[in-house]
């Protein structure tokens, strides 16, 4: 989805850091609300 510019956004702090083993904390960061 974030390849093709669709990817929903991310409620910061309701993400837990475990996300980080799934996905990069750039993109974390560009999709967080």
């Amino acid at each position: 989805a974030t390849e093709n510019g669709v990817a929903c956004q991310i409620d910061l702090e309701a993400t837990h850091e475990e996300a980080l083993s799934i996905i990069s904390i750039d993109l974390i960061e560009e999709y967080g609300v």
